[in-house]
C-alpha cells in the first residue's frame, strides 16, 4: 500500500502553515457535530461524531498542494452543474487526520480557530478519559 510522506518536515515553515490556515479560514469548512445515523438492519439511530476539515475550490494545483503538504485526507472532483461554469476540486480529511491537521493550523487560524480547538479538545478528552479508566482498572 502506498503511503504519502509529508512534503514538509515536522519543523514546518510558519509561512506555509499560515498560508494553509488562511486557505482553510477562507475557502474551507471545519465540521464538528454529533449526528444520528440509521444503520442497515438496526431498529434505532445511533449517535456518531462527524469531524471533518475540507477545502473546495476550482484550482486543482492548490488542492494537490494541500494534499501533498498534509499527507492525509482524500481528493475528489465534482463536475459543474448545468448553470455553473467550473467544477470543484475538494480535499477533505476526517477524524484522526483532522486532529493532526487541526494541531498544525491552530496557531495561525483566525476564523475557524474555535472549531479547530473543539476537534483537539474532543480527542484530548477522549485520550485523557481512557488513560484515567485504565489507571482505575489497574488499581
Amino acid at each position: 500500500m502506498y503511503t504519502r510522506t509529508p512534503k514538509i518536515s515536522t519543523t514546518k515553515q510558519n509561512t506555509e502553515l499560515a498560508y494553509l490556515a488562511g486557505l482553510v479560514d477562507g475557502e474551507g469548512c471545519v465540521t464538528y457535530k454529533q449526528r444520528f445515523e440509521h444503520r442497515k438492519g438496526k431498529p434505532r439511530a445511533y449517535k456518531f461524531w462527524y469531524i471533518r476539515i475540507e477545502i473546495n475550490m476550482i484550482d486543482k494545483e492548490t488542492i494537490d498542494y494541500v494534499a501533498d503538504t498534509f499527507a492525509c485526507g482524500s481528493k475528489d472532483y465534482r463536475p459543474p452543474y448545468p448553470h455553473q461554469n467550473h467544477g470543484q476540486y475538494r480535499w477533505q480529511c476526517s477524524h484522526r487526520d483532522a486532529l493532526k491537521v487541526a494541531k498544525q493550523l491552530i496557531p495561525f487560524s483566525i476564523t475557524k480557530k474555535d472549531k479547530l480547538q473543539k476537534i483537539i479538545k474532543h480527542y484530548d478528552d477522549n485520550i485523557t478519559g481512557l488513560s484515567k479508566l485504565n489507571d482505575k482498572t489497574r488499581n
